[in-house]
């Protein structure tokens, strides 16, 4: 089957039961769309196949398998409660993460998910204050820092799309920054 055609006919949500069969036969093996295949079953919302992206959080191997797992299961599937010991795992460099997307993808979900806390805990006050000490740190890459301000933005309960980001240059909103920082002296 043409992956391509899958993907399109997944988007829309038009496959068939042949098509999801062969699709989660092919996210169960190594292959060179794996990705595609797990992308196409987490897009489908095919909850019963959670235990494909499971396995794969830890296929170090292979950082973007992990990053699309991580999306699936904490960003279209909602499950970031569930899987919440990966995502701070991942938000850290790690070694095996050659570019870095998967600690991008973590560093995203926990702003979404700390905005959802009803009560900030200690754990969470300290993953803000790292997520402010990466923003501040000018060594850091642009798309790091940017990932962590808009990580910051929306633990704040600030919708991302309404605070205006920096471009080229750094246009940060001086609230959410005084936000994390007034929380992290407590």
């Amino acid at each position: 089957m043409d992956v391509d055609k899958l993907i399109l006919k997944a988007k829309k949500n038009e496959l068939n039961k042949k098509e999801i069969e062969y699709i989660k036969n092919k996210a169960l093996e190594e292959n060179n769309d794996l990705y595609h295949y797990l992308y196409m079953l987490g897009i489908s919302k095919k909850y019963e196949y959670e235990y494909i992206f499971e396995k794969h959080l830890k296929n170090y191997e292979k950082p973007e398998i992990i990053k699309i797992s991580l999306q699936t299961l904490c960003r279209f599937w909602n499950k970031t409660d569930k899987y919440i010991n990966y995502v701070l795992e991942y938000y850290k460099q790690n070694d095996w993460d050659d570019f870095g997307d998967t600690r991008l993808m973590a560093i995203s979900i926990l702003g979404d998910y700390l905005h959802t806390k009803k009560k900030l805990d200690d754990q969470d006050k300290l993953v803000i204050k790292n997520l402010l000490i990466n923003f501040n740190n000018a060594d850091n890459d642009e798309t790091l820092r940017r990932s962590c301000y808009e990580a910051l933005v929306s633990a704040s309960g600030k919708n991302i799309y309404t605070v205006e980001l920096f471009e080229k240059q750094f246009n940060v909103d001086k609230k959410v920054i005084e936000w994390a920082t007034d929380l992290c002296k407590n």
